[in-house]
């Protein structure tokens, strides 16, 4: 996690603090999501604290899982073309089975796991070519082996069985406003971080291929416009309850996050203000509200997100990449990043990655 200019080839315009936050969002990122997986799926904290106890670290999840719902969904296999189970068939029709059954602590959860695939080919292309990305999801996903999670989200098993019943790619993608979408994509808001309009067209191409719906174009639209404004130097603070009120019309900036933040608990804004499901307008507004209130400590965010159960993977990764990129590496907690099982594959990515997201500012 060194930042070396001389090692990664830097422009010499990249001031110091700038290359921090963007390793900061990048490891903030996949830590968020791996602290996620085992509080997954848990609608409420009082059984995922039976169940773990206070998750204070990287932990592999249990089974039973009390509140899965996998046992009660049924994908149907029509040919090669959504077949995407790979033999994980008898651990959807368990009751209990975990959402991520098969995952070690440490691991990363399924959209976690495909932007690593989306940094990797961007790292290999020196940029964002929309076709080749969606090239390696479909080999990804249709190959066996190719990744250990359980869980498949509804829009790629609508988007698979679509694909099957043959439909062009481009018109498989169903309505969707889940924050996975957000996830896959958060990448390409580091990336075009300078540009946030070109950023939110990138993630907007990515997750289109999956995610259809006009929603999650002006959440993306948000969540880049955010991300300019830290790496630019911004406090979260400022760059929410100030800039984004006033120059970005959205809704999920408006919440009275300040009086929650000095009145309410977590689990009151996470059981009664808001809810901690996996649709954006439940896991953005959560995500901004736990970043706010430990925004001087990534590591206790992360973790308070975790605790929360719900959609504590997509919306943890999103947590770490807003406080990542507004209080830089050095407040990620190393120990933990160190412990993630694809460490030695991301630091190197890294590597070559953030170069990538500084080379304008070399021209």
């Amino acid at each position: 996690m060194a930042v070396s200019t001389e090692e990664t080839r830097l422009p010499p315009s990249a001031d110091e603090a700038l290359i921090s936050r963007l390793y900061g969002a990048f490891w903030g990122y996949f830590l968020g999501d791996a602290l996620g997986v085992p509080g997954h799926g848990y609608s409420t904290n009082r059984q995922l604290f039976k169940d773990y106890g206070w998750i204070g670290e990287l932990v592999a999840p249990k089974f039973p899982h009390p509140e899965s719902s996998l046992f009660r969904t049924r994908y149907e296999v029509i040919n090669e073309k959504n077949n995407i189970l790979h033999g994980r068939e008898a651990d959807w029709q368990r009751p209990g089975t975990h959402f991520h059954q098969h995952l070690k602590a440490g691991d990363n959860a399924l959209e976690a796991q495909l932007a690593t695939l989306l940094i990797r080919r961007i790292t290999e292309d020196g940029q964002f070519n929309d076709e080749h990305c969606r090239d390696d999801f479909l080999d990804f996903m249709l190959t066996p082996g190719r990744h250990s999670d359980t869980y498949i989200p509804t829009a790629y098993r609508e988007f698979f069985s679509n694909y099957a019943r043959g439909k062009a790619l481009e018109s498989c993608a169903e309505s969707s406003t889940r924050t996975g979408a957000l996830a896959l994509s958060l990448p390409l808001a580091w990336l075009n971080w300078h540009n946030p309009v070109a950023a939110a067209k990138s993630m907007k191409q990515r997750f289109s291929l999956t995610h259809a719906g006009a929603s999650l174009g002006r959440t993306a639209e948000l969540i880049c416009s955010i991300h300019w404004a830290l790496f630019d130097g911004y406090s979260l603070e400022e760059t929410i309850l100030d800039r984004e009120r006033r120059n970005h019309p959205h809704p999920y900036v408006n919440y009275p996050f300040r009086r929650w933040i000095t009145n309410q608990s977590d689990e009151e804004v996470a059981f009664r203000h808001l809810r901690n499901g996996s649709d954006t307008d439940d896991a953005v507004p959560l995500a901004f509200f736990l970043a706010l209130k430990y925004q001087g400590d990534t590591e206790a965010a992360l973790l308070a997100n975790a605790n929360l159960g719900g959609e504590t993977c997509n919306r943890g990764a999103l947590i770490g990449s807003l406080l990542g990129a507004a209080n830089g590496v050095e407040d990620i907690p190393g120990e933990l990043v160190q412990s993630l099982t694809a460490y030695e594959e991301l630091d190197q990515l890294s590597e070559s990655f953030v170069p990538l997201c500084l080379r304008t500012l070399g021209n």
